[in-house]
């Protein structure tokens, strides 16, 4: 669902998956706890059996709705509104199979929250080899086969029972009900396979733009890669020279999720044919080198490979984290490309840059980075909006570190108008020069601007006199602007940054922030301050701090009348409310379920930077949450009733202190376990995180059994303010996230459990 959003959408609203599966369960739930007399015991499997069903027909219906949502560039209100009320639905049948069990079985309550935490930590990792295998839209298809399978389990399940029922009833489950269940079974069976062949239930538009005519279609589990072929007659490059009047060179314009761009450039060994790569903004820092040896951080469809050929490079090596998009190159259009990527001086690594860097002793004339960013909405990104761990502190001190005594690293990024993004890169290279004990930062820059893009130059060593002399010489023949060199052209609002004598000053006062992002707080592209958050309602609905905020409204309205108001719908509940459940134990689940998903996002947001790859990062991170959660849950089993509470204030104590320590250390343990191996990290992280999800995976079905003594029927509403809480939790760590960083978000998740001292739920 996460690809997909992105893929129809913008990447900030794929974010959104976690919270509306969350609302669609909690509503559920409150269902189930408002119309008690609907949901009686002796109707347990046949409506397991019916809901099943609603569950796989509603997913493809959101499917077909989602495959029609990108029609418009910018979505409006209405639309966005159906869109994720469709979406909803799903998880609200599904989250009724779970809610009834829950409801009708919470004796069991220790094994069944079991089975359905490892159900998940499972999916987590299957997810993985799903996408790659079938696409996101035919394993949409095949979680609405499961759901059927599911289906099928439970009628078969039911037995005699359904012997007893009422006429009615008997008919449709003993006469009607397998007939259904085989004819969608067959049915979903059949378009999986017939969709696997054709691909004819498939994106049709994304973000706006039709997407007949693509010569190339690929999912995997970070992207959507498509190549179309190039009609027009302009030669590309990135920021390429006005006065470049050569010959016209043919591309393939390759996509990243409808969105990002990187042109794949006809080439057949000939470097003469492609001079145009010379006359790029991103190229002036190859006219100081010779032969320089080249890491190229995003190789994407190659055009900065082939610069770096371009200029005589004794060797290049290019990072891609994406694995297609190297395919792509090397394999589907590799005679386009001129074998671009067997070239006897490039070696491609796909893996994320900063997880290479970790591990390599290589150093490097000339680091380059162009661009490099995308739209697409990770699996792990997908939560932070727009983490990037390319560009923190951390990061430009790697890249420095990388560097021979008198390289150059060599960034390019969007002039904005004021500076935003490209200011930003000027705030790391200070910071990274300051840790690294770089004195007159001022010495080691050059900016140089064209129209649309500005690329900032950052050497290891001072610029000397022949080097600046040199740059100036190159932007004057290709028309670039140089804005700022130390003996040179010191004039507007990037020398100001760089002269300045306390850059936080500055970051204090200039309209948008500005300041350097660390690994703590990894949000490169979101450059507007808090006071945004409050101003939002203002903004475009592609700007993603609108977004979040917005909805984060809509979702608190929509928890309050779905969830919350129901508890007022009769005078019994009305009666229960003030006699049995007590503010306190509204407040436990509450804190519960916030408290797990600030835990849990932060998680997925820190363990990228370890592990390099976001989707992977997704699936082992939560794999590893759930799997032990569950295993947590199961050994509550053991707990007799009169020692509950203690044990129960045992267990946070303990929880408590676990995330004390991860606070501290976690940075140091990152430090040190960086340069291993994939195999090794993903080992380490699911043994870092056993013991907290152990843990964490206790005090829900604790808490289930303590409000168990006091009456059944309150256990849906529990489990739907704690899936209420954690839609609002999902939303708000994210915006905590994004302001204070992780170790503030991971705090405020220990301090949610923390509460929960103080407020064991009562049973009478």
């Amino acid at each position: 669902m996460t690809r997909l959003f992105s893929a129809v959408l913008w990447y900030h609203f794929a974010f959104l998956i976690i919270s509306l599966a969350l609302l669609g369960i909690g509503i559920s739930s409150i269902c189930i706890y408002a119309f008690p007399k609907k949901f009686l015991k002796e109707s347990l499997q046949k409506q397991l059996t019916l809901f099943s069903i609603f569950f796989s027909i509603s997913i493809f219906i959101m499917l077909l709705v989602l495959l029609n949502a990108g029609r418009e560039v910018n979505i409006s209100w209405s639309h966005l509104i159906l869109v994720l009320g469709i979406t909803t639905l799903p998880f609200f049948f599904g989250g009724i199979c779970i809610s009834l069990a829950l409801f009708h079985l919470a004796k069991q309550i220790s094994k069944l929250y079991f089975y359905d935490l490892i159900g998940g930590s499972l999916a987590c990792i299957l997810a993985m080899p799903f996408l790659n295998l079938l696409g996101a839209v035919t394993a949409i298809l095949a979680m609405s086969l499961s759901a059927i399978i599911s289906s099928f389990c439970f009628h078969l399940a039911s037995g005699e029972k359904l012997e007893t029922a009422q006429i009615n009833e008997r008919v449709l489950f003993k006469k009607g009900t397998s007939f259904i269940l085989m004819f969608f079974l067959i049915f979903f069976l059949g378009l999986i396979i017939y969709n696997i062949r054709y691909q004819t239930i498939d994106i049709k538009f994304s973000k706006g733009i039709a997407e007949a005519g693509a010569m190339y279609k690929k999912w995997n589990s970070i992207s959507r890669v498509t190549v179309f072929p190039y009609n027009g007659n302009e030669v590309f490059a990135w920021g390429l020279s006005p006065n470049y009047k050569g010959p016209f060179v043919d591309r393939l314009d390759m996509y990243i999720d409808g969105s990002a761009y990187t042109p794949i450039t006809r080439f057949d060994g000939d470097f003469e044919k492609i001079e145009f790569v010379k006359h790029a903004i991103t190229s002036p820092a190859y006219y100081l080198k010779d032969a320089p040896k080249v890491l190229v951080v995003g190789s994407g469809g190659g055009i900065d490979v082939l610069t770096a050929l371009a200029f005589n490079s004794r060797s290049v090596t290019g990072v891609e984290i994406n694995s297609t998009i190297v395919d792509v190159v090397k394999n589907k259009f590799n005679e386009f490309a001129g074998n671009l990527y067997d070239n006897p001086r490039v070696k491609i690594i796909i893996n994320d840059a900063r997880s290479y860097l970790k591990k390599s002793d290589e150093t490097y004339d000339i680091i380059q980075s162009s661009l490099v960013d995308t739209w697409a909405a990770s699996s792990a990104n997908a939560y932070a909006l727009s983490e990037n761990n390319l560009y923190t502190v951390e990061a430009f001190v790697d890249y420095l570190q990388h560097l021979e005594n008198d390289g150059v690293l060599t960034i390019t990024r969007w002039a904005d108008t004021p500076p935003g993004a490209s200011l930003r890169i000027v705030s790391l290279g200070l910071a990274a020069l300051e840790r690294l004990n770089i004195n007159y930062p001022e010495k080691h820059f050059v900016i140089i601007r064209e129209y649309s893009l500005t690329t900032v130059i950052l050497k290891k060593t001072p610029f000397i006199k022949r080097e600046i002399e040199k740059l100036e010489e190159i932007s004057k023949n290709l028309n670039f602007d140089i804005v700022y060199a130390p003996s040179g052209p010191q004039n507007g609002i990037f020398a100001e940054l760089i002269n300045s004598k306390n850059p936080k000053q500055f970051w204090r006062t200039y309209p948008f922030d500005v300041s350097p992002p660390t690994d703590n707080k990894p949000f490169f592209f979101q450059t507007s301050k808090i006071k945004s958050f409050i101003n939002s309602f203002k903004g475009p609905m592609t700007n993603p701090v609108s977004i979040l905020t917005r909805l984060f409204l809509v979702l608190s309205i929509t928890v309050i009348l779905f969830i919350f108001v129901p508890l007022f719908f009769s005078q019994e509940k009305i009666s229960m409310a003030r006699s049995r459940l007590k503010i306190k134990n509204v407040l436990y689940f509450a804190c519960l379920g916030a408290g797990f998903m600030f835990i849990e996002i932060s998680f997925l947001q820190k363990f990228t930077i370890f592990l390099g790859l976001p989707s992977l990062t997704f699936s082992v991170v939560l794999f590893s949450l759930l799997f032990f959660c569950g295993a947590g849950s199961f050994f509550t089993n053991k707990f007799k009733e009169e020692g509950l509470k203690f044990n129960l204030r045992i267990i946070v104590l303990f929880l408590i202190f676990l995330l004390g320590l991860i606070i501290i250390f976690l940075p140091v343990l990152f430090d040190k376990f960086i340069i291993y191996q994939t195999p090794y990290k993903i080992i380490f992280t699911i043994f870092f995180l056993m013991p907290l999800g152990f843990l964490m995976g206790m005090p829900l079905p604790m808490g289930i059994k303590l409000i168990k003594m006091g009456g059944q029927k309150i256990i849906p509403w529990a489990w739907g303010v704690n899936c209420a809480a954690s839609v609002l939790g999902s939303v708000l760590s994210v915006i905590s996230l994004m302001i204070f960083g992780f170790n503030i978000t991971l705090i405020a998740g220990c301090s949610l459990y923390f509460s929960i001292l103080f407020i064991i739920p009562e049973s009478k």
